[in-house]
């Protein structure tokens, strides 16, 4: 059967074979030197071709298919997955992404009897620092606590050196290096303690005297928006934008939440969402703004396009919906279900929504890379048995399931990534932690 390719140096059924090893493994009944170049080329070729490697008449392969990341390919590879371009790694995503070609009938012309590597499709072997660790460790990974005895942390956000978090009890902006050592206080009067945001070598966030920027160790921080802050803060190439969740003490009571944006250097505020039911976090791409309405009967997600009207990407959700937090990447928009215990999905031309995970207890603090989302678990201490808190990451790969990378945590309540790293605070814990991807 194809097995889907992947960057093994051995060709196996579906795998790239590009990369058979300097001792012809995948080729083993070769008898002489010749044969056994000759036997390696062979098996390299049927191999690329079978994987969409290159562009081989393989009858009845499907290498063109447009297919969103995590999908399985429903035509040509039963076993297949969505990848960027023919011969990149699985799990990318982009304008280009397609399946990965196979024959139709799911076999492969790669010799039966080739040396195989079990595949590694959701990315978890590798993962045995349990040894190296100082602390705790889940799944191989080393748990790191970068600050401890923190009043109540929430909002958190991650540069090339540092990371940054707002503390809820003291409304104060704090920083600590990566790699550990000692925090220190960047701001000691925020507006917002969950509006925080890295972009190009500066950090964001809303203080007490408004919108603010500053290098990434504090200095030279300017005012962009004086006397407004707001619940959450998203920067990107097109400028700045803020979300403030509705503040209506009782249900009945008209929404005052909005959204709007402004340049990168601050000045005129745009609104561009007002007197709105807005759920907690918003989400930005190139082409506009998503944005969750929680307006009773049936909350619809609503994406803004730059310049034009709100777009329904799902009409109508669950009644009870409350978000815990959004993300977004080049196929699809990720979001949090609060009160049901879910994350949901749903590809950027809207649709019906997908359920990527199901039995969370209270998830919130959505981000996604090109190959996976995270999300961490609030926890519910008034189910029965109560249940800690999580941090959870979800590979965008067929057939992939749900990696609790932290558990039996207090309360985590926002997360960011980098590289190759995720952080999160935990809020009653009083700690900002890190692990490996």
């Amino acid at each position: 059967m194809c097995a889907g390719c992947g960057p093994y140096p051995h060709p196996h059924p579906g795998t790239d074979a590009r990369r058979v090893d300097a001792n012809g493994r995948g080729a083993q009944n070769a008898s002489s030197g010749m044969d056994l170049l000759l036997s390696t080329i062979v098996v390299s070729l049927a191999a690329l071709a079978a994987c969409g490697g290159i562009a081989l008449p393989v009858s009845g392969t499907d290498a063109s298919s447009a297919c969103r990341t995590g999908d399985a390919c429903d035509a040509g590879c039963p076993t297949g997955a969505c990848q960027i371009d023919a011969g990149t790694a699985l799990g990318d995503s982009g304008p280009a992404s397609q399946c990965d070609g196979c024959p139709a009938d799911g076999s492969s012309a790669v010799d039966a009897h080739s040396e195989a590597s079990p595949p590694d499709p959701c990315g978890e072997i590798g993962h045995d620092d349990c040894g190296a660790c100082a602390g705790p460790c889940a799944n191989g990974r080393c748990l790191v606590t970068l600050a401890s005895g923190q009043s109540y942390p929430q909002g958190i956000a991650v540069g090339t050196e540092s990371v940054y978090w707002a503390n809820n009890g003291s409304w104060v902006l704090m920083r600590v290096p990566i790699a550990g050592g000692t925090p220190e206080t960047l701001d000691s009067n925020l507006w917002s303690t969950s509006a925080i945001a890295w972009y190009e070598s500066n950090i964001y966030w809303a203080g007490g005297s408004g919108v603010r920027r500053a290098a990434p160790d504090g200095s030279s921080a300017v005012t962009l928006i004086p006397g407004l802050g707001g619940d959450a803060i998203v920067v990107n190439a097109t400028g700045i934008y803020l979300e403030q969740t509705t503040r209506s003490p009782l249900a009945g009571d008209p929404c005052d939440g909005w959204v709007s944006m402004t340049s990168l250097d601050g000045g005129v505020l745009t609104p561009l969402v007002s007197n709105a039911c807005t759920g907690w976090g918003i989400a930005v791409d190139a082409t506009g703004v998503v944005y969750i309405d929680e307006i009773e009967p049936s909350p619809p997600v609503l994406k803004l396009p730059v310049g034009a009207s709100p777009t329904y990407l799902v009409p109508s959700t669950d009644s009870e919906l409350a978000v815990g937090g959004l993300a977004i990447d080049s196929t699809s928009v990720y979001w949090a279900d609060w009160v049901d215990g879910a994350m949901l999905r749903v590809g950027l031309d809207g649709g019906t929504p997908d359920t990527i995970a199901s039995d969370q207890p209270k998830p919130q603090g959505v981000v996604v890379d090109a190959t996976a989302v995270y999300w961490v678990n609030l926890g519910d201490q008034s189910a029965s048995p109560p249940t800690k808190g999580s941090v959870v990451k979800f590979p965008l790969r067929a057939g992939c399931a749900p990696v609790t990378l932290a558990a039996g945590l207090a309360s985590p309540g926002r997360i960011a990534i980098d590289a190759a790293s995720v952080y999160w605070t935990d809020y009653s814990g009083g700690t900002v932690m890190k692990t490996s991807k």
